[in-house]
């Protein structure tokens, strides 16, 4: 058998073997940025081939933890990608504010950076008392971190010059206490958020919503679960509805394009037409 195809095929019996085992379902997930991944967790490991890691799944309970912090979505910043918060606030809440309640889906929040970002801008637009905001992620652990709100204050300075350039009203400093070496974000800011542990692939009892926010999490899937997910956020889209994702993300490989009206073209904000 060709190394490619053993590669591949070994690829495919660790991914069973993570899904019948514990449940979690990768296998839908893009090869090449699977492969990226798990060369880390091989690294980490001290294993040379996929085939290494099976009986770590097997029979080290602990070990798929290790797996899903790989597979995560990258740590980012918050209000990271400014321009782009700064575009949601003028062009996006002025929408909202004619809603009577509204309900946003942070789809692949990782440690919460995105939660932040949005609840800010909502409370600051005079939103948030009406709103209802799900954060989902396939990663327990990383959700803990994002309902703990704890960052290394080494990048307070950045998060409070991403806020400024994103249009923030206050200052940042507002925001957050410091505790020692760590910055402890407001608890209040928490207050209509609800975290979930969810495979963002699988079939969900969200609802209906007026915003979804899924960036930088389509590029981790291969084409088919791309065309899946974004037919699943249409239909939990209300009509006039808008779908946030990365200015990357092949939206405009899906069927449901037509279905959409995309606000500006230097960000991937659609909104859904009725």
């Amino acid at each position: 058998m060709p190394y490619d195809d053993l590669e591949n095929f070994e690829l495919d019996l660790l991914l069973d073997t993570i899904f019948y085992k514990h449940g979690y379902d990768f296998r839908n997930y893009a090869k090449t940025s699977l492969k990226r991944h798990f060369k880390e967790v091989l690294q980490f490991a001290g294993k040379k081939h996929y085939s290494d890691l099976i009986p770590l799944i097997l029979h080290e309970p602990g070990y798929v933890n290790h797996i899903l912090k790989s597979l995560s979505v990258a740590v980012s910043r918050i209000f990271a990608d400014p321009d782009y918060f700064a575009y949601f606030r003028q062009y996006v809440t002025p929408y909202l504010k004619t809603y009577p309640r509204i309900k946003l889906w942070i789809a692949g929040c990782a440690s919460g950076e995105e939660v932040y970002a949005y609840t800010i801008i909502l409370l600051e637009e005079g939103l948030y008392d009406r709103c209802q905001i799900v954060a989902t992620d396939i990663n327990q652990q990383v959700l803990n971190h994002a309902q703990e709100g704890i960052y290394p204050l080494a990048l307070v300075k950045e998060f409070s010059q991403n806020y400024q350039q994103s249009g923030g009203k206050l200052k940042f400093s507002e925001y957050y206490e410091i505790n020692d070496d760590y910055a402890q974000m407001d608890r209040n800011l928490l207050n209509n958020v609800t975290f979930s542990q969810q495979n963002v692939l699988f079939e969900n009892t969200l609802g209906k919503m007026n915003i979804i926010s899924c960036r930088k999490v389509l590029s981790y899937f291969n084409r088919d679960a791309q065309e899946s997910l974004v037919k699943r956020f249409h239909n939990n889209l209300l009509p006039y509805g808008f779908l946030c994702i990365d200015k990357n993300d092949p939206v405009a490989l899906s069927s449901l394009n037509e279905c959409y009206t995309r606000m500006d073209s230097a960000f991937s904000i659609f909104q859904k037409k009725e």
